[in-house]
């Protein structure tokens, strides 16, 4: 069958060819990047593999990066794009103004300012024993926040492990043995009711460091990324951050004393969005891939035929272009309007350090935005997926010769030319998409090693200091981690948790610094790495 005759037959959009084509230069502009954009999320979401935080050369602006994205992280209470959250920090007349922006602003900012006044409390706090009842009061707090996505984690690790235990099982390996008494015994630990998600998340935090962990990891590396051992795996380290993140903030917030106690929050206004434009006589197949390749050029034919074969596979791209093209309903992602507010208002950032602090890896539009806007800004960290509803900010009038609307035209050029060179190379076959992987990493790994390399400005900067709040010994080990040490001194909390940990044998497994694994990419929630 011709091409073009398959286009008709599966594109229901061809009913719109007796529309006018647009002639407003705005619409046109808007819609001539959607028409690649809803074909690339049609050819698959996931894009690219997961990108780094973007690395600093200033040590102290490392840690204070780290710090941040931790604390944008704890406001973040359930799965889905309703609790993003992003922010960056202001110097403003000698203050340190927190531009917050959120779906969910007004719980974002009772959370971020709760949290900051905890954190200074602890800062200035001599007393031991007030220390502790802050300690447990925080990682309550934070935890009871995130109560319903604790809950998800929970029931993805029970509902995965009787398929691990099986695999496991079924080999003829008794090192296996010890691995599957631990799983065996792990769903007693989770306990799906907000009086046990501590100790939950404590036995999780405990088990993150055991060999059980490593063994997960091994079995995980022969299956897909969404396999049972990723999803067991994956889980525990999400659980285990509900521990780890809060933990190492207060341990650190003597270090960022200054910029907490003067810090103020402020919610910003949610970005405007360009509205999805109707369809006309021009949104047609053939007419887009003319528009993203050049007429005269006979690849053209070679890609219309890619996508009628692409159709016949359990892909169905034009099929879900059509979908992405209903369904739609674009939104200004949260660290864009961050990233338009400071432009806008032309704001100093802090220590000069353009970057937003957001609680999950940015998508793919996003980071192409930053990457392309004038700002200048630092590229965010990216899972490297596209989503239908991603909408760039809206310009009420666009004129001619307008700053600020040709910085718009020209930013919208250079992302719709991205976006159809991915197109067409993933046509071409110059570009094979990696496998799916959910929108954030696990983060076993790095949950110790985050903190190493610091110490010598710490020791700077705070003398004596730097013994609590971090472990300077060159043979540091992760069973010794400051936050280990810490919650082993408030564990009689969590009493519970630690002896059935201990009963069960998974506290006694410890990975140490030459054990360390690669950084595996797992977390549907899109939540940050740790």
């Amino acid at each position: 069958m011709p091409p073009a005759t398959t286009f008709q037959l599966t594109l229901p959009i061809e009913e719109n060819s007796k529309r006018k084509p647009r002639c407003e230069p705005y619409p046109r502009l808007v819609a001539r990047f959607y028409e690649p954009y809803f074909l690339l999320c049609s050819l698959g979401r996931t894009r690219n593999s997961y990108t780094e935080y973007p690395r600093s050369g200033s040590r102290q602006q490392e840690m204070r990066r780290e710090y941040m994205r931790n604390l944008a992280f704890i406001c973040d209470g359930k799965e889905g794009r309703y609790t993003f959250t992003a922010f960056s920090v202001a110097e403003v007349d000698g203050a340190y103004v927190f531009c917050l922006a959120s779906p969910s602003p007004r719980k974002c900012k009772i959370m971020l300012e709760r949290s900051i006044g905890t954190l200074v409390e602890y800062a200035i706090t001599a007393d031991n024993k007030k220390k502790k009842r802050i300690v447990q009061k925080f990682l309550r707090k934070c935890i009871e926040h995130a109560k319903k996505r604790v809950s998800a984690y929970i029931n993805d690790v029970k509902a995965a492990i009787p398929a691990c235990i099986e695999k496991m099982a079924n080999k003829s390996n008794r090192n296996n043995d010890a691995h599957v008494e631990g799983l065996r015994l792990l769903p007693g630990h989770c306990r799906d009711n907000e009086s046990g998600h501590v100790n939950t998340c404590v036995a999780m935090y405990r088990a993150s460091k055991s060999a059980l962990m490593r063994k997960l990891y091994e079995e995980e590396k022969l299956e897909k990324l969404n396999g049972c051992f990723a999803r067991v795996r994956h889980s525990i380290g999400r659980l285990a951050s509900r521990i780890h993140k809060p933990l190492l903030l207060l341990l650190n917030a003597a270090l960022m004393q200054d910029i907490l106690q003067s810090a103020k929050v402020e919610v910003i206004e949610q970005s405007p969005c360009a509205p999805k434009p109707e369809a006309d006589s021009q949104t047609t197949l053939p007419a887009i891939l003319r528009r993203m390749i050049p007429k005269d050029d006979p690849d053209v034919v070679n890609a219309e035929q890619a996508l009628v074969d692409l159709q016949e596979t359990w892909r169905k791209p034009l099929t879900r272009y059509m979908d992405c093209e209903r369904e739609c309903n674009p939104f200004v992602h949260s660290e864009v309007s961050v990233l338009e507010h400071f432009y806008k208002y032309k704001l100093k950032f802090l220590e000069g350090d353009r970057y937003v602090y957001c609680s999950k890896p940015a998508c793919f539009a996003c980071k192409l935005y930053f990457a392309e806007h004038p700002a200048r800004m630092v590229v965010p960290e990216s899972h490297g997926k596209v989503y239908p509803n991603w909408g760039p900010p809206l310009i009420e009038i666009l004129k001619k010769k307008d700053a600020n609307s040709d910085r718009q035209r020209d930013l919208m050029i250079k992302i719709t030319k991205t976006v159809r060179d991915e197109v067409v190379d993933h046509l071409w076959g110059r570009n094979v998409p990696p496998e799916w992987h959910p929108d954030s990493t696990t983060g076993v790994s790095t949950l110790e090693m985050s903190l190493h390399g610091l110490e010598d400005d710490i020791v700077a900067s705070k003398g004596d200091n730097h013994v609590v709040l971090y472990a300077s010994d060159v043979n540091y080990r992760v069973g010794s981690s400051p936050e280990g040490e810490l919650l082993h001194e408030i564990g009689h909390a969590f009493n519970e948790s630690s002896a059935s940990l201990r009963s069960s044998g998974l506290e006694g497994y410890q990975l140490h610094d030459e054990d360390d694994l690669d950084e595996d990419n797992s977390d549907e929630e899109g939540g940050a790495s740790l």
